[in-house]
């Protein structure tokens, strides 16, 4: 549970040498039918610390996903932020070191930047896109990465413009200004609108994450997002459903029977973002946001004329078509979106209780651990 760095390696030692497991930090295991958790394992704040991945064990790949950052600073009602708060960057040295031994040892394809925000560092992930183009990787792979409006600016789109970004996501989450303030993203329409247009200037794609579901969400405001995914054009526009993750503000809302939310099933096999399954909304039937959702994603390539764009966009996500346009259909004979009689399960008063209570304590979790990150940061800079 929690980064596992040093908690596999513990483990690891501990079964090899035939120790108990208990004392480990960051463990999840049954003993005698109980589910037993040890205590959290505290966060690693100096990534440096830890060496690279061991690339040369793995099979080659065509996509290797580099890590450069863990954590994000915003408090979105629907993420659970599973890297915490603090956010804690490695060096631009370190960073280097592994694009430089995977690109020139493996040649991959493309490198996937999993960074919850890849430049909420301005100036360090400009560092490392010139850092990139002095040794000329930008030209031998694919680029993507994850981003924020608040963090992006000219000069940072004119050096991805330099790369060959297959997509830049930007968590667009919403059209509706007043859906915009309360969920906690830090951004406004305009914010929106000028990051996208700076994007379109340098030549660099985007991949536009919007949600619908939001609390109290209502057929106008979800008519605003179609609005504002279709002015934005984006060459991958992605439209999700609520999905009320254990630990969210979300899930405790739907757990409690507030925002409009009803939770009808904790079966995990129904959590999947672009179908729904846990969640019934007050204000919209499952298959309206369905609908809503095969009206949205066509509406942006028709509108726009990219109708090519539109053909191969569909070669591309055909899967996800059809079970939207299943999802509706389901919602039309009264079934929940996505959750299917064999799998889902209502919710007991146990199970409401849990997830209302896991967002308490995961928040506790956060910030404690955001606490000592600031201590140690005011202990580096006093020494």
């Amino acid at each position: 549970c929690g980064e596992g760095e040093v908690t596999f390696a513990e483990l690891c030692r501990a079964l090899d040498a035939g120790k108990e497991i208990a004392g480990i930090d960051g463990l999840a295991f049954r003993d005698s039918g109980q589910i037993r958790l040890t205590n959290p394992r505290e966060r690693i704040l100096d990534l440096d610390a830890l060496p690279l991945p061991a690339w040369d064990l793995l099979p080659r790949a065509s996509q290797y996903v580099i890590q450069t950052i863990r954590g994000c600073p915003f408090a979105c009602k629907f993420c659970l932020n599973p890297n915490g708060k603090a956010v804690r960057a490695r060096s631009v040295e370190n960073v280097i070191a592994e694009l430089e031994w995977i690109i020139t040892a493996w040649e991959p394809a493309s490198i996937y930047f999993g960074d919850e925000i890849f430049t909420v560092d301005l100036d360090r992930a400009k560092a490392i896109l010139r850092a990139v183009i002095d040794r000329g990787f930008h030209e031998r792979v694919e680029w993507y990465c994850l981003s924020h409006v608040r963090f992006v600016d000219d000069e940072l789109f004119a050096l991805m413009g330099k790369l060959k970004f297959e997509f830049v996501a930007l968590g667009i989450e919403t059209g509706d200004e007043a859906v915009l303030k309360k969920i906690g993203k830090g951004t406004t329409i305009d914010m929106i609108v000028k990051a996208r247009n700076l994007a379109r200037k340098h030549g660099v794609p985007i991949m536009s994450l919007m949600v619908f579901g939001h609390p109290n969400e209502t057929a106008g405001s979800i008519w605003n997002t179609v609005k504002l995914a279709v002015r934005l054009n984006a060459e991958f526009p992605v439209f999700n459903v609520m999905t009320p993750y254990p630990g969210t503000e979300i899930a405790m809302m739907a757990a409690r029977g507030e925002g409009g939310y009803r939770l009808v099933s904790t079966d995990w096999s129904d959590y999947q973002k672009q179908f729904g399954g846990p969640l019934e909304f007050a204000n919209l039937r499952g298959w309206h946001i369905s609908a809503l959702q095969l009206f949205s994603y066509t509406s942006v390539f028709l509108w726009n004329l990219r109708f090519l764009d539109l053909a191969r966009f569909l070669r591309r996500r055909w899967p996800v078509g059809l079970g939207v346009a299943a999802s509706m259909v389901r919602g039309l004979f009264g079934r929940n979106i996505g959750a299917s009689p064999a799998s889902a399960r209502e919710p007991s008063e146990a199970d409401t209780r849990a997830i209302a209570e896991s967002f308490d304590v995961w928040q506790k979790w956060q910030v404690s651990e955001l606490g000592r990150a600031r201590r140690s940061s005011r202990r580096q800079q006093s020494a």
